[in-house]
């Protein structure tokens, strides 16, 4: 392999760029697993009428019907991070 990965797939991969090349080429990449830790679920549909909860961590959502769902932010347990076998903390440090 010449210069930087274009994918990085296996945890393996990405200790290899973190073994031998600089933190600025790597820091988006490990960046990004902190960035995408976190996603919005559907957590039911409201009744008509009922307005629901609207704040940083939730979201109601229309479809084409009419139909109105709860959504909210919160951490994804099936997430690259975690799939990779890496914790918040430890990619924080790396990023440190």
């Amino acid at each position: 392999m010449v210069g930087y990965p274009k994918n990085l797939n296996t945890r393996a991969d990405y200790e290899f760029v973190r073994a031998n090349f600089s933190k600025e080429d790597f820091r988006q990449d490990f960046q990004n697993l902190l960035d995408t830790m976190g996603d919005w679920f559907n957590i039911g549909k409201l009744s008509s009428g009922e307005q629901g909860k609207t704040d940083k961590t939730h979201k109601v959502v229309k479809d084409e019907s009419g139909d109105s769902y709860q959504y909210e932010f919160k951490e994804n347990p099936n997430c690259r991070m975690f799939q990779l076998g890496y914790t918040e903390e430890y990619v924080k440090n790396i990023l440190a």
